[in-house]
This record gives structure tokens, C-alpha cells and sequence, in this order.
């Protein structure tokens, strides 16, 4: 989400702003010519960490996300400026009177949106942010004519459910081609090693390929090998979801009632991809049992993906919506 939100600041220009990058590491794929002030990767003198933020004298402070880093939550509750706004890089509310406004997307919330959100809900268009073309020509270069029969399931674990388990089972099991479930672990959690274990129960051992998570070309020769990312249930993926369409390789997702469930489907609906969005539980696996059986039906949702995944691109909608926003808190 940094990524994203820098490239907004830097394609606006706000000249007569004065604008400082706050961070806790070094962010790639992004120039800035704004001052950087980098705070030390831990949360130790926290409070010598917010008496810096405060003496800059911010009027807005805006947060990529809150509760990806503690002291975000932290920072976030001593409102270290008049005006505080939260983007969807932690995709839930704050739920925090000190937080004014949540930038989301008009295409990921579900009906009556504001509902859940303590702060005022700032929808922006498509998926609500900037994305540089330059940040995916490797994956591009990467995108393959031909693919082994796999899902890979490209969400961490922690966003594992019994009921995408249970669906799991189900698609292989009423599969008529082989094919293999890649999964990337995220480390070694005990959160992993529960997972993977109450997959192995249910899914036959020889169909599932654990695999450490990897990076770079590696990564994205790796994901590139399969037909079919299968979306998580009520945590959907965001920039997991990226690679694979710029990748070409289609995202099947089950969207729910609320907006962290609903990236995947924001991307695919933007795509035209609407194919891809199950209606409820056995639908997903329907739509998944007929990818994986039928190479056409892959074919013919990658023939468009190539074509409509370029609508995520440098989007001027989402840029004068967010320049006329900030302008509007300054």
C-alpha cells in the first residue's frame, strides 16, 4: 500500500505542500523527492518515535494501514495531528474515534458500506489506487502460453478457513484430470503448520505441494506455472491477486460481506473478469472443477485478462478522485 500511496503523491505534485515519508523501511519500485524520515525497524523509545512525528507540526497524517506495524495502532490513538486518515492497507476498520477518514474502493465495498467503518468512508474509483506499469513488465515477460493443471493457493495461511478446506476436498475430489494444489508457506507459524496439517487430512497428500515462499524470478516463474490462483475465503487477496493477472493467471474468488473479502472480486469485476466471482460456497467449487477440466474455459478467461488487465493501470480517475480529497483536508 505504500508503494500505491506514494505513486498518487508523486503524480499529484502538490508543490505548495510541504510532504514528509514516514517509515519504518525502505520502499521499492518508488522515487520521491519529498524529506524521508526513517524510524528504526523496532518499536523500542516509541514515545522519542511520536515526539518526532509530533514536532513536524503535521495538519494531516495519513497511514498506509493500520495494525500492519504495532506502533501504527499506537501513533494512530495519541493523534499526532488534527486531521488522521487510514487507507486499506490493513483492511478493516480502526474503529477509533482519532481516525477521520478510511480511503477504500468504490468496487470492493459490499451495500451500505459506511456500516462498517467508525470513520468517515472515502470511496475512490476501481480498486482505489495508483499502479505504475513499469512496477509489472517482469511479470509480463513472465506470462506463459502453456500450463500444468494446478491451483496454487497464494494467500497466507493465516486466512485459511475449515470451509475453504472443505472446498478443497471437494474440487479434488470431483476433478476428472490430475492437477497439483501448490501451497507458498509464509515461515514456519504454528498457524502453518496447522493448516497444512488439516489439509493433508482431508486432501489426498499426493495432489498438495508445500513449498517455502520464495521471491523475485523465482516467485514469479513459480506462480506462472499454474493455471488457477485459488482466493481464500472472508480474507481475499490484494497484491497476491495483482501478480497472478499480470502474471495471466486467473484468480477464482467467493467475495463476501465485507470489504476485506472483496478485493479479488474489486480486480476481477474492474477486468471484466466477473466470470471468476462465485455466488456462494458450491459455486466456487463448481467454477473451480470446470477450470480445472476444461483447458478452453482457462483459455478463453486469459485471452481477456490480457486485454482488460490493463484498466488497473495508471488510472486518472483514481488520481484526480484522491488529489481532489486531499486538497479538500488542506
Amino acid at each position: 500500500m505504500s508503494k500505491w500511496l506514494l505513486a498518487l503523491f508523486e503524480k499529484m505534485g502538490l508543490k505548495k505542500t510541504e510532504i514528509f515519508i514516514i517509515s519504518t523501511n525502505d520502499i521499492n519500485g518508488v522515487t520521491f523527492s519529498h524529506r524521508k524520515i526513517l524510524l528504526p525497524g523496532t518499536d523500542e523509545k516509541i514515545l522519542e518515535q511520536a515526539h518526532l512525528i509530533r514536532t513536524l507540526g503535521l495538519d494531516v497524517l495519513i497511514y498506509s494501514d493500520i495494525g500492519m506495524d504495532s506502533r501504527t495502532r499506537i501513533f494512530s490513538q495519541m493523534r499526532l495531528a488534527p486531521i488522521q486518515v487510514c487507507h486499506w492497507g490493513h483492511p478493516v476498520t480502526s474503529g477509533s474515534s482519532a481516525i477521520d477518514y478510511y480511503v477504500s474502493s468504490a468496487a470492493m465495498e459490499p451495500e451500505y458500506p459506511q456500516d462498517g467503518y467508525s470513520e468517515k468512508l472515502i470511496s475512490l474509483p476501481s480498486i482505489g489506487i495508483y499502479i505504475k506499469g513499469e512496477w509489472y513488465s517482469h511479470h509480463l515477460l513472465q506470462n506463459k502460453v502453456q500450463r500444468p493443471h494446478g491451483f496454487i493457493v497464494m494467500n497466507a495461511l493465516n486466512k485459511m478457513s475449515i470451509e475453504y478446506i472443505e472446498s478443497l476436498r471437494e474440487i479434488v475430489k470431483h476433478s476428472n484430470k490430475a492437477f497439483r494444489i501448490s501451497i507458498l508457506k509464509t515461515g514456519q507459524s504454528d498457524i502453518d503448520r496447522f493448516y497444512i496439517g488439516r489439509l493433508k487430512k482431508v486432501v489426498n497428500q499426493s495432489v498438495l505441494s508445500v513449498r517455502d515462499r520464495l521471491s523475485g524470478e523465482a516467485y514469479l516463474d513459480f506462480v506462472g506455472d499454474h493455471s488457477v490462483n485459488a482466493d481464500m475465503f472472508f480474507w481475499s487477496g490484494g497484491n497476491t491477486t495483482l501478480d497472478c493477472i499480470f502474471l495471466g493467471v486467473p484468480t477464482l474468488t467467493l467475495p463476501g460481506k465485507t470489504m476485506r473479502s472483496r478485493h479479488t472480486c474489486a480486480i476481477n469485476t474492474v477486468c471484466g473478469l466477473e466470470v471468476l466471482n462465485a455466488q456462494d460456497q458450491r459455486d466456487y467449487e463448481s467454477k473451480a472443477i470446470s477450470l480445472l477440466n476444461n483447458d478452453k474455459d482457462v483459455r478463453d478467461v486469459r485471452a481477456q485478462m490480457q486485454e482488460t488487465r490493463l484498466k488497473l493501470i495508471e488510472r486518472e480517475d483514481v488520481l484526480e478522485a484522491y488529489q481532489a480529497f486531499v486538497l479538500g483536508l488542506i
